[in-house]
């Protein structure tokens, strides 16, 4: 593996002895390095090597070659020198430089030495640190001419260390030093004889390989890198580096500006920016070397492209700026003429690309032709525009005219009752106009309304006009009050009752009518009234605006019906009361909670929510007078008692006593009803007997003093007899399943107790519901329950259980029906069977073969017949049964048919 390692530089020569030698002394080593195979000259007549070092092992040191080569990994070296007749060696290190060692070559210094007859020697280090410097000398102690072959002997041993051939490069690059951005820059590199290629990096991302790359347009300077490849096969100790650096200096940033656009006559002015020299040129011949010139006066013909050169630090830029000088506009401004105040005019401006007005009282607008609503008279004056083109400007102005308006005053002669004159009035103007409600129009000064009427009423306007046709308006409200539209209603009354005229439409009220009555009430009352107040009643009617109207009404007095009632007053609890209404013509049952009914009839229940303690009955005549008469109905309790029994229930049958207890002491009758169709009279006691379970009923009808009707009712439980009943599996016990689990499934009554003997003699018992019991034996057993009910009720149940002899059976697991003899047949083999069933499945689950004789067994054929089905593991399942058994045991498992 080592020998594929790459060098910086691969050097191999093979000289003859015409080589000039230049390594003689310890001064002047030459570099070396090792990995493949390298050659050097030997020296030949060339005296000894020089005093001063330790020599070590080397008896003479003729014709010396001094060597010396750097560690590039660390790891154990051992080189090999070959010639063609004897040579001897001595190496010195390690030394952490080249430089300076020729004084360190000691005894302490010296790594390996020989001094031997061969021509072939051997230097090992056997711990060479990456980086560290050897020092080599031989002597050709032959004088022959012969050339000295190195060789690295551990090259293919993995961790072996590995000189740096590095050392054989040299290089030397020159640049050019400084240019300006966009100029193409040079660079060169001078190698040694060992160099075989370059490569080039720098900033920019700028590489090439050529020895002498140029850089066009260039705009960054930096550090430029050459890196030498030597012919060595190792990337780690073949190559060397060295650097030139290239300044690129930036152009200037070059600005120009200018202040336009100007207006004609305006001085410009030019600003350069970004360099330290200036040259312009421009329109007309301008020529200006300053950095900001300026041109007063300027008009439109120097109007143009102005163009700067800018310099700094040797390098130029250029940059424009268009100058734009425009003509000042021709302004004109006019207005329509002279206006009335509250009228519209326009202002107008011309000859311009955007105007502003300014004039009386602050006026101020940039609209070319403003337009003013509803003028005053301080508008009047000049007005004075300034019109601008292009920034430009010039002035004009306008003169204005306002007149005021008439001052117009209107009156009326005041405000009327319909049918009365209204006369209007203006004064202020020269000629007028007036218009009002109904439609009214009048070119009178000061017109008159005959016998005016409501649709008067309202705003009158007049229009005067002066001498300078200027026109203004004036308005007077006017009212012409309605007559009162009233409304009078009569009264008609009962004796002793209320008469109540009524009217509205006005403010104040006047009254007069029969049996000398007045009243300045709107409404008035009158109260307890007879026959005499029947009659006309006259009323005048005063409005606010003091208009009055008149109005008469008749008022009739009328007799009250005489009401009365029948019906029962008493009622017992629970049946109706009735009453009937007599008198008038219509009718009204009032309660406390309002009305109870209408009509002459009313019926209620005595026992209704609804019924009051007293209700009042109103009647009323065609007239509307009514009368009334109060009903106080009374309801009468009914008779009561109580019934006790002396049991409250009991398991069917059962008797007992039942006894009534009087609650009312008005009792008659007294009359007793069973539930199970059983009746008595007139007792106060009965013994009664029930055969069936439920609940039994017992009333008693009374009836007392008044013929009201009550009852009591008592009741008794009649309980059920439980019906004893229990199951147990296995239902056909045997010897070896001989545990039985009882299942109590008595019915009829809800049980709360269980007694169960397993012997019928007490030997061995249960209080459990469902119990377990092992019986010890083959043989015949009485199994007793007895159950008790939540309500004491007791059944019992006596059963026969046999535990008989168990099922012997065994299955084999394979046979082999191969002709031999020798288990040829699957027969299981069984004790105590009466009933018997086997059938084999294959593997799919198809039925291969049955049968139902347990003396027949599978001789491995199919149930069609035929050959022996194939070997294989088949399912069978087989079902048995015995003598005392009512449910079938079944057995599945696997049997290999074997050849």
């Amino acid at each position: 593996m080592l020998r594929q390692l790459l060098f910086s530089f691969l050097f191999l020569a093979s000289v003859s002895n015409f080589y000039s030698q230049t390594n003689s002394t310890c001064a002047n080593p030459q570099p070396f390095c090792t990995g493949q195979t390298m050659q050097f000259p030997a020296g030949v007549n060339s005296g000894n090597a020089q005093a001063g070092p330790n020599y070590g092992c080397l008896g003479s040191q003729p014709n010396p070659a001094w060597f010396y080569f750097q560690m590039g990994t660390s790891g154990p070296v051992s080189i090999s020198m070959s010639a063609a007749n004897d040579i001897d060696f001595i190496c010195w290190g390690p030394f952490p430089t080249l430089n300076g060692n020729c004084g360190n070559l000691t005894a302490g210094n010296t790594v390996d030495c020989s001094y031997s007859g061969s021509a072939t020697e051997t230097c090992v280090i056997a711990n060479a640190v990456a980086g560290q410097f050897y020092l080599l000398l031989i002597t050709n102690f032959s004088n022959a001419n012969q050339p000295i072959t190195f060789t690295q002997n551990n090259a293919n041993t993995p961790g072996a260390g590995q000189t740096n051939c590095g050392v054989l490069c040299s290089m030397t690059v020159a640049a050019t030093s400084s240019l300006c951005a966009g100029q193409t820059g040079t660079l060169s590199v001078t190698t040694g004889t060992s160099i075989v290629s370059v490569a080039w990096n720098g900033p920019g991302g700028f590489n090439s390989s050529s020895f002498t790359p140029n850089i066009p347009n260039m705009t960054v300077g930096g550090s430029f890198t050459c890196i030498g490849t030597t012919t060595g096969t190792n990337p780690a100790t073949n190559t060397c580096a060295v650097t030139a650096s290239i300044n690129v200096v930036q152009n200037p940033t070059t600005t120009a500006a200018n202040n336009g656009p100007i207006c004609a006559g305006a001085t410009a002015s030019l600003t350069g920016g970004g360099a330290t020299t200036y040259a312009w040129l421009g329109p007309g011949g301008f020529i200006s070397n300053i950095a900001n010139p300026s041109i007063p006066g300027a008009q439109p013909v120097n109007a143009g492209v102005y163009t700067v050169l800018g310099s700094a630090g040797g390098c130029t830029s250029t940059a424009s700026t268009t100058l734009q000088v425009n003509a000042n506009p021709t302004v004109t401004a006019a207005n329509s003429g002279s206006y009335c105040a509250g009228q519209s005019f326009n202002l107008t401006a011309g000859g311009a690309a955007s105007y502003t007005w300014s004039g009386p009282n602050g006026y101020s607008s940039n609209v070319p032709n403003p337009n003013f609503n509803n003028i005053a008279p301080n508008l009047s004056g000049t007005y004075n525009l300034i019109g601008a083109t292009g920034g430009c400007t010039a002035t004009a102005s306008t003169a204005l005219v306002v007149n005021p308006l008439p001052a117009i005053v209107a009156v009326t002669s005041g405000n009327v009752c319909e049918n009365f004159s209204v006369t209007l009035s203006a004064i202020g103007g020269t000629s007028f106009v007036w218009t009002g409600p109904n439609g009214f129009v009048s070119f009178q000064q000061n017109p008159q309304i005959v016998s005016a009427i409501p649709a008067n009423t309202g705003v009158y306007t007049v229009v005067g006009t002066n001498m300078n046709g200027c026109v203004n308006s004036a308005t007077v409200a006017e009212v012409v009050f309605a007559k009162p539209i009233i409304t009078v209603l009569g009264s008609n009354a009962c004796m002793n009752d209320q008469l109540m005229p009524t009217v509205n439409g006005g403010s104040t009220y006047q009254w007069t009518g029969p049996n000398g009555f007045s009243s300045a009430q709107q409404n008035p009352i009158i109260n307890n009234v007879s026959l005499a107040n029947a009659g006309a009643y006259n009323v005048t009617v005063t409005s606010a605006a003091g208009c009055v109207s008149n109005g008469t009404v008749f008022c009739n007095v009328y007799n009250k019906p005489v009401v009365n009632f029948t019906g029962n007053t008493e009622a017992c609890k629970g049946d109706l009361f009735s009453f009937s209404g007599s008198g008038a013509i219509s009718y009204k049952w009032l309660g406390t909670f309002g009305i109870a009914a209408l009509g002459p009839q009313f019926s209620i229940s005595s026992v209704s929510n609804s019924l009051q303690t007293t209700y009042t009955l109103v009647g009323s005549d065609g007239n509307g007078c009514f009368n009334s008469v109060v009903i106080t109905p009374i309801v009468l309790g009914l008779p009561y008692g109580t019934v006790s029994s002396d049991k409250a229930g009991g398991c069917v049958p059962f008797c007992t006593k039942f006894n009534f207890q009087k609650g009312s002491p008005i009792i008659t009758n007294v009359n007793w009803s069973f539930s199970n169709g059983n009746t008595f009279a007139d007792s106060s006691n009965v013994t009664q007997c029930f055969t069936t379970a439920g609940t039994h009923t017992v009333n008693i009808n009374l009836v007392d003093s008044k013929g009201c009707k009550g009852k009591s009712t008592a009741t008794v439980e009649g309980y059920p007899i439980p019906h004893a009943e229990f199951s147990y599996t296995p239902d056909s016990p045997n010897e070896n399943d001989n545990t039985v689990t009882f299942t109590d499934e008595t019915g009829n009554a809800s049980i709360v107790n269980w007694f169960w003997d397993f012997y019928s003699t007490g030997k061995d018992t249960s209080n459990k519901s469902n119990p377990t019991y092992t019986f010890p034996e083959i043989g015949n057993y009485f199994v007793y329950m007895k159950v008790t009910s939540n309500h004491g009720c007791v059944d019992s149940i006596v059963k026969k259980l046999t535990v008989v002899e168990d099922v012997t059976f065994f299955i084999p697991n394979s046979f082999t029906p191969n002709g031999d003899g020798n288990n040829e047949v699957f027969l299981p083999k069984a004790v105590g069977i009466k009933k018997y069933r086997m059938d084999i499945f294959d593997r799919w689950g198809q039925l291969v073969y049955t049968t139902t004789d347990i003396l027949q067994g599978w001789d491995g054929k199919s149930k069609k017949g035929g050959d022996i089905l194939p070997q294989d593991v088949y399912v069978y399942k087989i079902s048995v049964s015995n003598s005392n058994s009512s449910k079938p045991k079944t057995y599945t498992g696997h049997v290999t048919l074997m050849k």
